[in-house]
């Protein structure tokens, strides 16, 4: 295998495992939410802390996504990882996180 073929291939990796990060931490960032309604008061302030950092996990992992595509030449594997990134960055936005922290915040 060239050299050039080798980078390519550890690239896709590279792609994939924040892009399986991002996918997580938005899935943490859900369960945040339903620990912040429904949650033991006594510790509700874990469910702020944990959308506050799954949402910097999520936002991490993206800019590791947008580098690595970015020095993709397979391109249709590129722009495939980026779509996903995308619907993933829509499903959780700003609002979504400072919801699920004013929620949180009225508890305390």
């Amino acid at each position: 295998m060239a050299r050039t073929e080798a980078i390519q291939l550890v690239l896709k990796a590279a792609t994939q495992v924040p892009l399986d990060c991002a996918r997580a931490c938005a899935e943490a960032i859900e369960l945040s939410r339903c620990a912040a309604n429904k949650g033991n008061l006594g510790v509700i302030s874990d469910a702020g802390a944990a959308v506050m950092a799954g949402y910097s996990g999520l936002k991490s992992a993206a800019l590791n996504v947008y580098i690595n595509t970015g020095s993709l030449k397979d391109r249709q594997f590129a722009e495939a990882k980026l779509a996903e990134l995308e619907t993933i960055l829509k499903a959780v936005d700003d609002t979504v996180v400072e919801d699920i922290y004013q929620l949180v915040k009225t508890k305390l």
